[in-house]
């Protein structure tokens, strides 16, 4: 047997080797400890009713959040700090709130995207969470879903909460995003309540095994080996160099490095919050679009408060964080809403200002703002709605 032969034959076993390993970790292991956090295990994505869940029903994850959204790029080794446990539970109808919290009746519901979410926050940070427990304003996370499909959800056509709050960093809010856009419609989807995960399971999950393509993405998304050869490598680049010399060495190019905060900006070129990216025109469009959903919300009783908050890039950014006041979009923007009568909170001086003396509202190593921007964004809508609720008492 020549030299060629014998390494490829030697090669099937290790190969089968590898396989049943695959296999049985993807049988056997929690999948918390394949993957780097709760978002990956949670999220619907193969569901039959993925279009209208966001998230698997009455499944909660307890587990170990191993760094930001923006590590894969950098090839930076989470911060010892940054290994946190994380809970992240769904309700029974694939929402993520409280089991029960829905039938106890809500006042608000919120509306938005990951930033919602909270794809990389604990279940007790989250905003509708604060409000909640904090403040006594039973509120209901919506995300990821459009604002649209609130509308034309029974459940809330039959008891529609007091308040909608529609929460997005700027250039969403600016810019006419999904999550503030609602048109009257008759339309109407029974979302269903799940008794249990495996009843859910059972009914919606789409089965891996009998198709290569779902197999295939599944085995990947949950590879142990995969896992665990890439946390020895990482392991190893950040024993060798340090964070700065691996951004110069990798220079990806979704990502920017500043060194001297010692934080990741994702396409910081989507960050610039300079008025002229948007213009008058753009101003004109996300003001009307605010105000066309405020009348058509107003029609089942409820108010729209909307909630922009500065990016990452124009709180922390050297490229944007000094360009003046008065040239960027959001306090403008924040003045538009005032004049036309649309309910909001104002974050941008506040949260500007104190990132100047060095609060850091942003995780360092991901797209998105930490506990301390839900903290503030929960302590403003308290006082939003109590504002409301008093100037409702004397009308």
């Amino acid at each position: 047997m020549n030299l060629k032969k014998f390494i490829l034959i030697s090669i099937i076993p290790l190969w089968i080797f590898i396989a049943l390993i695959e296999i049985a970790a993807l049988l056997f292991l929690p999948a918390q400890y394949t993957v780097r956090r709760a978002w990956e295990v949670v999220t619907n994505y193969d569901g039959k009713d993925g279009y209208r869940i966001p998230f698997k029903p009455n499944y909660s994850f307890v587990g170990v959040v191993r760094g930001g959204d923006l590590l894969n790029w950098t090839r930076f080794k989470y911060h010892p700090e940054d290994l946190n446990k994380h809970v992240f539970t769904v309700d029974e109808y694939g929402f993520r709130n409280s089991i029960g919290l829905f039938k106890k009746g809500v006042e608000a519901v919120m509306m938005g995207n990951s930033y919602v979410g909270g794809s990389q926050e604990t279940q007790d940070n989250l905003i509708t969470e604060i409000l909640t427990t904090k403040y006594n304003i039973p509120s209901y996370n919506y995300a990821l879903k459009p604002l649209q499909f609130f509308w034309e959800d029974t459940r809330f056509i039959r008891s529609p909460p007091k308040y909608v709050i529609v929460v997005g960093v700027e250039s969403e809010i600016i810019g006419s995003n999904w999550i503030e856009t609602v048109v009257e419609s008759s339309a109407k989807y029974d979302v269903k309540e799940w008794s249990t995960y495996e009843e859910w399971r059972r009914a919606n999950e789409v089965i891996a095994w009998s198709n290569f393509v779902l197999l295939s993405n599944k085995l990947k998304s949950r590879s142990a080996m995969r896992f665990y050869s890439n946390k020895v490598y990482i392991d190893i680049l950040n024993t060798l160099f340090n964070r700065k010399t691996l951004a110069e060495m990798y220079k990806p190019p979704q990502v920017k490095y500043d060194s001297d905060l010692d934080m990741s900006f994702f396409t910081i070129e989507n960050d610039n919050p300079k008025f002229e990216v948007y213009g008058v025109k753009g101003f004109i469009s996300g003001i009307t679009t605010l105000k066309n959903t405020q009348e058509v919300l107003a029609k089942r009783g409820i108010t729209l408060i909307v909630v922009a908050v500065p990016s990452k890039g124009n709180l922390y950014s050297k490229e944007y964080k000094n360009i003046k006041r008065e040239d960027k979009a959001l306090p403008r923007f924040e003045t538009e809403m005032e004049k036309n009568g649309i309910e909001h909170v104002k974050l941008y001086d506040s949260m500007y200002a104190n990132s100047l003396k060095g609060k850091i509202y942003f995780f360092k190593d991901d797209t998105h703002w930490n506990s301390e921007t839900n903290i503030l964004i929960a302590q403003l809508l308290a006082s939003k709605i109590k504002l409301l609720e008093k100037q409702g008492n004397l009308r």
